[in-house]
């Protein structure tokens, strides 16, 4: 018993933020099926959801939409938002598109060179391989 608690603890503890709660699950659902050492603390669909679940919960990843529920470009306020708390917590950033502008808007927000991921509707079907 003692081992799993320690495996459990040495995980790494992700936050999902997706425009909406379907988006989560399956981000949530590809992360879990990964037998990474891995756990989803939580997830949200407002910026104002997932800045507090960083405070309470402190995950040491947030897997973080440029799409929110408030609109296309709210991930970027988050991310802005994120490295304004001095939060130890890295971003993973997943833009909808390689357009420049989005890629250096990002980098100017706090994102790192590591951290983009390219999102397609493919890569959803991966995630979950029912979809048709």
């Amino acid at each position: 018993m003692e081992k799993a608690q320690q495996a459990r603890s040495s995980a790494l503890s992700v936050l999902i933020a997706e425009a909406n709660q379907m988006n989560c699950q399956l981000v949530g659902r590809a992360l879990r099926n990964r037998r990474n050492r891995l756990t989803v603390i939580g997830s949200a669909v407002s910026s104002e959801h997932a800045l507090a679940l960083v405070v309470e919960g402190k995950p040491d990843v947030m897997v973080l939409s440029a799409r929110l529920k408030e609109g296309p470009l709210e991930g970027y306020r988050v991310l802005r938002q994120l490295r304004a708390l001095q939060s130890h917590t890295r971003a993973i950033m997943l833009l909808d598109s390689r357009e420049r502008d989005f890629v250096i808007d990002a980098f100017r927000c706090g994102a790192q060179r590591s951290n983009f991921l390219r999102r397609t509707f493919r890569d959803f079907r991966e995630m979950h391989p029912r979809c048709p």
